[in-house]
């Protein structure tokens, strides 16, 4: 458990695992560079989470994770499979102009307002199953490789004005 503000900005790290992890205060993670795989499934981030212009160079395992408020994955560069089904992001989440290279899944998760727009998506993009609380806002992003929306559920304003599905 981490119990105060912690600040990884800017750091490198080579097979982390957060797993399991709480983070009772708010985390910034902006900047930093997770060289191999790294796992944080099942963590609890309790306050700001921030992972704004980070580098996931292997595959990024978020799955069963909570974000108990604001979340921030700005410009983040996915260039493995990103994990994050089975999630619960119970406050506003940001993915604006983020980049996932290869497939991102996002089953059985559960949004608040959640912000993808200028996002690009270069394998399979999978929200399968998932709900949309509030304003899910997908403009602009592109869909290289298939997109899977299969009973995802919105309740409340979706948009992709200007989005690109090209498979």
């Amino acid at each position: 458990t981490f119990m105060g503000v912690t600040d990884f900005s800017n750091t490198s790290w080579e097979g982390a695992s957060f797993s399991e992890a709480v983070f009772s205060q708010p985390v910034v993670f902006d900047g930093t560079k997770f060289l191999s795989s790294v796992n944080f499934e099942d963590a609890q981030f309790k306050k700001d989470t921030l992972f704004n212009s980070v580098h996931f160079f292997g595959n990024a395992y978020f799955n069963y994770t909570r974000f108990s408020y604001y979340s921030y994955f700005t410009g983040a560069e996915f260039l493995g499979d990103a994990s994050f089904s089975d999630i619960k992001f119970d406050w506003a989440s940001d993915f604006t102009a983020a980049n996932f290279t290869h497939d991102a899944r996002f089953i059985r998760s559960e949004f608040d307002t959640i912000g993808f727009s200028n996002a690009f998506f270069g394998g399979l993009a999978q929200f399968g199953v998932t709900r949309f609380h509030r304003l899910a806002d997908f403009g602009s992003s592109i869909f290289a490789g298939e997109a899977d929306f299969a009973l995802a559920r919105f309740e409340d304003a979706v948009s992709f004005e200007n989005a690109s599905f090209e498979n």
